[in-house]
């Protein structure tokens, strides 16, 4: 309580001059009238008067002229005169109040018309004056003016388990053999006081074998001293939101808040009923996602199950699998004309129904995960049909036919239907289907010519990316993949796992940005890329070289690990982040380090990280260990024009290997009082790859400098190197360097020349450097860009 009261008073800030309303909201039950009750105690003597007037929305229906006369006689003491009529009380609470500094609570209030007789402006009291409201419903305070509230957050275990002690014990702990039953009951009230209020009462001084029976009834009938307070709520909506309610409560709990209101929005106004509901703290919304407490679920169910206690096929909504499965076992009466959304994931049907159901109004189908599905049903009848989950039918050979017929489908998701061989060839021209996921379906065998008339395709994440997954579909030469170049919309392509040897031209994909070729063995030579291509997966190939791919001046990820016949690195784009090419083992080391020198690239920051196998690191890096600790004394002016550090280690790996490959450095700068901690990581192979134990690897990463580095205090430096992976590798050798920009500076402002220092600067086309007596000419007619050199 005392966080509570900390929280109120800094809000109210009563020194301020000015009238002041808080608002205290959050669901019923929930402690709103206990704080304010608790702050009202605690300041109300700083006042020239006070009121608390209790349950004003109940009151004010019948009691309106009784509540005036309380609020003035609450303030006023034996000063205030009788009241015999509405107009009267108004007057004379302006009269009053106007220049008194009062505090008023007004409990449980849900809409203007039942305040507007006792405070419709805060202007009718006096300054300094201060107002407190409790209420369900959140917009109602914006409607009133107020610009402080508060949301009174669940109880924490610790509290929880405090609160129902003393209600069920009478001290702050629960007795040593109740312990578990008490940590039942407060896993059941989800920090709910009024629950834990209401059960400890309940259950105080019961016996063991009580308590027991009062748990296993409230799993399946809720306590009603609860549920007619949390009722409150729903019986102040209208019958849409009462319909949307009930809607969430038994079916759309934790589902995205958008997809809710496309499949509600036919026969209500979602949108606007979502609003309403999470005004009024039935619901709430995080990440996009709705949410609602257990309890108001639970009262939720209660609610469709009286419908008809004994009879499930006669109620409005079927969410129990039992229920639903006796109901189409059995035909007990059920009337699905009015079934917007069927779920029955994991289900053991061998199939849904016979012949054609007409069902205008159901719209999302899931079935996914149903092992024994070998026959999906008719879809005549489901002409509104949007979402379709086949997921993990495994042993489903085909969908019916009529799936071609679904105009409107634009959600279909057959993962992991390893028996599924072909779909229906209309299927192919939909124009409204966004999303289609194929993915491990092995035995696929027949991808259309007209395979790009799917012009809408696009797998829409909460990301936004737009994405196609075929992998591990069995695609082969003869899938007229050509087509794909129709999808020019696609940002995110995973062709991984499959059969073919060649792949037609991808140029056209403009707005690619991820493309995945994980395991396809017998691809024998890349496609041309677009250049907006950001990240290549090719894990696990067989190739032997790869083309240039300097000309992707986009990529910044590049994955070639257990490649094992590639014998060079191809030519890098300065854009590059990441290269991992772990279990290339017939790689040369020293050609490839050759090509990841920082001076070729474009910019330099903590993100840049590559790993090669080899057991050397580059002689550019100029201090080195055998150890995992590096120390040095920097040289003079070393901070000028220092971009920052680069860092090397050389790995070996024993069994049993962790996939990821965390490593961490900590440089200490000693006398600035100063540290640097970087991480780097990969995912080093697939499920199937073990990483080559007898061949080294080279991680380089690079640290910038920070802002808060003092340089000039700066003259020695630790490095300490560690990897943090669970099992499997272990440091042999670590490095560390100096990475430098120069723009405009000649030779004479470089570290003396027995630090052997390497300098490269911005220059024009044609313009020669001339440097310790090393020339470069530079030969490049493109525009110059910024260039680093690395200390040694």
């Amino acid at each position: 309580m005392d966080f509570h009261l900390e929280k109120l008073k800094s809000l109210m800030n009563i020194e301020l001059n000015e009238v002041r309303v808080v608002g205290i909201y959050g669901i019923g039950g929930i402690g709103k009238t206990t704080i304010a009750k608790a702050v009202y105690n605690d300041i109300s003597y700083q006042f020239d008067g006070s009121s608390f007037l209790n349950n004003v929305r109940e009151r004010s229906k019948d009691n309106a002229l009784q509540l005036q006369q309380e609020l003035l006689h609450g303030i006023l003491k034996g000063k205030s005169p009788k009241v015999s009529n509405m107009d009267e009380g108004i007057q004379m609470i302006k009269r009053s109040l106007s220049s008194k500094r009062v505090l008023v609570v007004f409990d449980d209030v849900d809409d203007l018309m039942q305040i507007e007789n006792l405070a419709e402006e805060h202007s009718w009291f006096g300054p300094r004056s201060r107002i407190i409201i409790t209420t369900r419903h959140k917009h109602f305070l914006t409607q009133y003016g107020v610009k402080e509230s508060y949301e009174v957050p669940i109880l924490h275990d610790a509290e929880a388990i405090e609160l129902f002690s003393w209600w069920a014990f009478k001290q702050n702990l629960p007795n040593e053999i109740y312990k578990n039953l008490s940590y039942q009951v407060v896993d059941y009230a989800k920090g709910l006081p009024l629950a834990l209020e209401v059960l400890g009462s309940f259950l105080f001084k019961k016996t063991i074998s009580e308590w027991e029976s009062a748990l296993c009834k409230l799993k399946t009938i809720p306590h009603m001293g609860i549920q007619n307070v949390l009722k409150i709520s729903y019986d102040g909506l209208d019958d849409v939101e009462k319909g949307i309610f009930l809607d969430i409560a038994c079916f759309f709990k934790g589902k995205d808040k958008d997809f809710v209101s496309r499949m509600l929005d036919e026969d209500f106004y979602a949108e606007s009923g979502i609003g309403v509901l999470h005004d009024k703290c039935l619901i709430s919304i995080s990440g996009n996602k709705l949410d609602m407490h257990d309890l108001l679920q639970q009262m939720g169910w209660e609610i469709v199950r009286q419908e008809c206690p004994k009879e499930p096929g006669r109620r409005s909504r079927l969410w129990e699998q039992e229920d639903i499965f006796d109901v189409l076992k059995r035909n007990m009466d059920f009337s699905p004309k009015h079934l917007v959304d069927l779920s029955m994931p994991y289900s053991h049907i061998k199939k849904l129904w016979k012949g054609i159901k007409v069902l205008k109004s159901l719209k999302s189908m899931d079935l996914s995960h149903s092992k024994c599905l070998i026959e999906t049903p008719d879809f005549s009848g489901i002409t509104n049909l949007e979402r379709l989950v086949l997921e993990g039918c495994i042993n489903l050979p085909e969908v019916h036919p009529s799936l071609g017929d679904l105009k409107k489908l634009n959600f279909l998701s057959l993962k992991d239907c390893k028996m599924l061989r072909r779909l229906p060839s209309r299927i192919w021209n939909f124009k409204s289907l966004r999303t289609l996921i194929l993915s491990g379906c092995s035995k696929f065998e027949e991808f259309p010519e007209n395979f790009g008339n799917l012009e809408m395709l696009k797998e829409l994440h909460e990301d936004g990316t737009v994405k196609l997954d075929l992998s591990d579909c069995n695609i082969s030469d003869g899938a007229n993949l050509g087509s794909l170049g129709f999808l020019s919309s696609l940002e995110d392509l995973n062709l991984s796992g499959n059969n073919f040897v060649t792949l037609p031209n991808m140029s056209g994909l403009s707005h690619l940005v991820f493309l995945g070729l994980e395991n396809c063995k017998r691809l024998q030579a890349l496609p041309q890329f677009p250049s907006s291509l950001e990240d290549l997966i090719l894990r696990g190939n067989n190739f032997v070289t790869l083309p240039n791919m300097s000309g992707l001046s986009h990529l910044k990820t590049l994955v070639l690990g257990n490649c094992k016949r590639l014998e060079a690195l191809p030519q890098l784009p300065s854009s590059i982040r990441s290269l991992n090419a772990t279990d290339c083992t017939s790689l040369g080391t020293t050609e490839s380090l050759k090509l990841l020198r920082p001076w070729e690239l474009e910019s330099l920051d903590s993100d840049v990280a590559f790993v090669i196998p080899g057991s050397r690191i580059p002689d550019w890096i100029r201090y080195q260990s055998s150890e995992n600790v590096i120390e040095a004394d920097l040289p003079l002016n070393w901070s000028t024009n220092c971009l920052g550090f680069a860092l090397a280690l050389v790995f070996s790996s024993q069994p049993p290997v962790s996939h990821w490959l965390w490593a961490e450095v900590f440089l200490d700068f000693g006398t600035c009082c100063c540290s640097i901690e970087t991480q780097c990581f990969f995912h080093l192979e697939g499920d199937n790859c073990v990483l080559a134990h007898e061949v080294d690897h080279v991680l380089l990463n690079y640290v910038p400098v920070q802002p808060s580095l003092s340089p000039h205090q700066v003259i020695h430096i630790k490095a300490t190197f560690a990897i943090t992976s669970e099992t499997g590798y272990e440091i042999k050798r670590c490095g560390l360097g100096l990475v430098y920009v120069n723009e405009e500076v000649n030779c004479n402002n470089v570290p003396p020349p027995n630090e052997s220092t390497l300098v490269l600067k911005e220059i024009s086309a044609g313009e020669p450097i001339e440097c310790e007596d090393m020339t470069i000419e530079c030969q490049d007619q493109r525009k110059p860009t910024l260039r680093y050199g690395i200390f040694l």
